[in-house]
This record gives structure tokens, sequence and C-alpha cells, in this order.
């Protein structure tokens, strides 16, 4: 019997427009997304996993751009703006059965930067437990993170579902025993969810 039902954050409950985030700063910044792109893409790895700070974060590509630590937290505030949408049919699709008694969780692999927006947006305030990579130090399809949901819901892999728009995450849920969805949008993931007798 299904108890809990586990979201991912990007590309299921959130989507970023068709230039992505990086690409919106590189822009902010005056260069083009590849230099951006090769300059920050071990720094925003260590992110995701919380091995660097916000901070540290803006304060290493303030220093390579020639800016303030100040002036690139503000240039990517006002991307994040720009580039994150929220899918509301999902939230509400949660909501409802949270309402029928179902856990309602996330796992989600985000950065320092974006899971303080998220945070301060109140975005993350519907779900418990809130599982994300930067805060446990953990990205999927790693087991651990997935079973840090399990033991913080109390719950069996097979009382879950997990929802996701990878399907190698969802590869890593299910050698945890979770059921799991490939999202792709929101009539499908009702239908899945109901086969899976989650009403």
């Amino acid at each position: 019997m299904i108890k809990g039902v586990i979201f991912d954050f990007g590309g299921v409950v959130g989507y970023g427009r068709k230039k992505n985030l990086h690409s919106i700063v590189a822009d902010k910044v005056g260069v083009s997304e590849a230099v951006f792109q090769s300059f920050i893409d071990l720094y925003y790895d260590r992110s995701l996993k919380g091995l660097i700070t916000r901070r540290e974060f803006f304060t290493v590509i303030a220093k390579e751009f020639g800016f303030s630590t100040k002036e690139i937290e503000k240039k990517y505030e006002e991307a994040l703006k720009v580039q994150i949408r929220i899918r509301k049919p999902v939230i509400a699709l949660a909501k409802k059965l949270r309402g029928k008694g179902y856990a309602i969780a996330m796992v989600s692999d985000v950065g320092t930067i974006t899971a303080h927006y998220l945070h301060r947006n109140g975005v993350y305030s519907f779900f418990d437990p809130l599982i994300l990579s930067s805060e446990v130090k953990s990205v999927k399809p790693t087991r651990k993170i997935y079973e840090l949901a399990l033991r913080k819901m109390n719950l069996k892999g097979k009382e879950c579902v997990f929802v996701d728009d990878h399907e190698y995450c969802l590869a890593g849920a299910r050698r945890t025993g979770m059921n799991t969805v490939l999202f792709k949008d929101v009539k499908q993931l009702e239908r899945d969810l109901r086969a899976l007798g989650v009403k």
C-alpha cells in the first residue's frame, strides 16, 4: 500500500525557461555562455554536493570576472526570478494527496544558490521531509539520498512513489524498493499514480 509520494523539484514541481540560469548570468557579466560555463562547472558541481557555500560560490565568480561578491549575488537573484517557474497543477495535486493522508516529500539535486532562493520564497514549505543534495551532501542516484528520505518518512521503499523527470534518478530510487513514475506532464502523472493505487 502506498503511503507517501516523493517529488523531484527541477522538471517536475518547477521548471526553467529555455535559457538556463548560468547563461542568463553570463549575459549579465558580459561574457559568453561557453566561457562562463567552463569556469563555473567545477564550482557548481561542488555547490550541488554542499561542498562550497553560497557565499564562496559568489566570491570565486566575482574574483574571476571583476565584480564584487554582492554584485554577483544580485545578478544571480535577478536571473533566478526570470528563470524559475512553478508548475501550479503539480503543487495542487500534491496538496490534494496530502489532504487524503499521503506523506508528501521532496528529494532534489540543487545547488546552494537555488536552494536559498526557493527556501526564501516559500517554495519548499509544503514538502516534509525536504531532502536537498546541497544540504545532505549526497546527489541522485546514490542510494543514500533516497534512504534518508525513507528514514525521515518512517516508510519502506515499497510504500512510496518517487516522481522524477530523469530515468537515471528513478533507477536509483528503485534500488531502495520504491515505486517510480517518470514525469512527462500532470495528467500523465495522475494516471500513473492511480495505476499504482494512489487516488
